[in-house]
């Protein structure tokens, strides 16, 4: 079902006859699919006689090679998931299974999404940032001091780059556009904070969200403010050079 949105991702017109001859699969099976890609994923897809399919919009997807190509300067582990509960949660699951650290966690979805004070972050698929950086620290939490507004410059100043020139900090946690929420900030402490200890840095960035009715204040995405579609891994190598 991904293999197929791939290919739709450049939001041109594609012949359910080339799509299935690409995957390897009949024209019955591609229209199967395509229903899973509306239906499970809410990816809305339009079909023109003589013409074919096409997304109603195009689509910025993670690309995991590209990504760990560039980000390998760093010297970090990426690990890129289709879906998951949250990726805080998955960066607290690598802790747990002693990967090397830095790792960072992205996803295209998460299915429990959290902010702060237990609240939902609403994480539709392939159209926002959804992003987890474990560090390992050494030598107790005093060292972590300040650390929250470092990470929400380094978010703001991702986002300008990318175009949104009037994002701002709301000191600790939010980066607002003019009054409305375009990123959140999620630190988890996890280990001896006297000692040994490691730190999930979490990220929430509305980047190619259009709508939804399921966020309960002001909020606007990168691409709403630029007015158009923003490349996701550009983003995420911007962030992360920044946090580096």
């Amino acid at each position: 079902m991904l293999r197929l949105l791939r290919l739709l991702a450049d939001g041109g017109f594609h012949s359910g006859e080339v799509l299935g001859r690409v995957l390897g699969v009949s024209r019955s099976a591609v229209w199967k699919q395509l229903q899973l890609l509306e239906g499970e994923l809410g990816i809305e897809i339009h079909k023109v006689r003589g013409r074919g399919y096409k997304l109603a919009r195009p689509v910025s997807l993670l690309d995991a090679e590209r990504l760990a190509q560039r980000l390998d300067v760093l010297g970090w582990s990426v690990r890129v998931l289709d879906s998951v509960d949250s990726t805080n949660a998955e960066a607290a699951r690598l802790i747990g299974q002693g990967n090397a650290m830095p790792a960072l966690v992205l996803a295209e979805r998460q299915t429990a999404g959290r902010g702060r004070r237990g609240r939902t972050w609403v994480s539709p698929f392939a159209e926002n940032l959804y992003y987890s950086l474990v560090l390992r620290i050494d030598g107790g939490m005093q060292q972590l001091e300040g650390l929250s507004l470092v990470v929400g410059l380094a978010v703001m100043h991702a986002l300008r780059d990318a175009g949104v020139s009037k994002a701002g900090l709301k000191w600790p946690n939010d980066v607002l556009v003019e009054g409305r929420k375009i990123a959140g900030i999620l630190l988890e402490l996890m280990g001896d904070p006297a000692d040994v200890c490691h730190l999930v840095i979490g990220v929430g960035i509305n980047v190619n969200m259009q709508a939804t009715a399921e966020v309960d204040q002001a909020w606007t995405s990168a691409s709403l403010e630029v007015g158009g579609l923003i490349e996701r891994n550009d983003l995420v190598v911007s962030l992360s050079e920044k946090l580096e």
